[in-house]
């Protein structure tokens, strides 16, 4: 009589399911903190690009604000109405000022529009033809304007030079 082989068994053990387990909690507590750290990088990332192109948008908008400056009375002047280290208005109705930690934009129908939001420091430094003597006591005859942004702990600056110094 012919006997025959026992089937064979081709599963996993209690035990060799465990040691799987095991072995994949490990590994999962191991990458853990890679993949927290990951995330947290890319929403520093995606924060910082953000708010450099929200500095690059206000430092676009401002200097060409500054360099179509209406022409004063004088060949040579600007036509300013407020002229401040935080704020600059010209008679076309047109300026920039700070409300709070907002940069604002004032067109020349009246509208103001947010420029920035988190403005640390604005300031405009009015400069004579040298770049170097200070006009802020006679703004009029500015002939080049500094700008100093700070947003986000980045620091953006420019040099614009009104159209109307062409005039002169």
């Amino acid at each position: 009589m012919r006997t025959r082989p026992a089937p064979s068994r081709r599963g996993f053990t209690l035990m060799e399911s465990l040691m799987v387990v095991t072995i994949l909690g490990i590994i999962a507590a191991g990458t853990l903190p890679i993949m927290q750290g990951v995330a947290t990088n890319a929403a520093a990332s995606d924060r910082t690009r953000r708010t450099c192109e929200a500095g690059a948008y206000a430092m676009d908008r401002i200097a060409r604000l500054l360099r179509d400056a209406p022409a004063g009375t004088t060949t040579g002047t600007l036509d300013l109405t407020s002229a401040a280290p935080d704020t600059i208005g010209f008679a076309d109705n047109r300026g920039l000022f700070i409300k709070g930690t907002e940069l604002w934009f004032r067109n020349a129908n009246g509208d103001e529009d947010m420029l920035i939001a988190n403005v640390e420091a604005f300031e405009i430094t009015y400069l004579a033809a040298d770049g170097v003597t200070d006009t802020s006591a006679t703004p009029q005859t500015t002939q080049r304007f500094i700008v100093r942004l700070v947003t986000g702990g980045f620091e953006l600056r420019i040099a614009v030079f009104p159209r109307v110094r062409l005039d002169a």
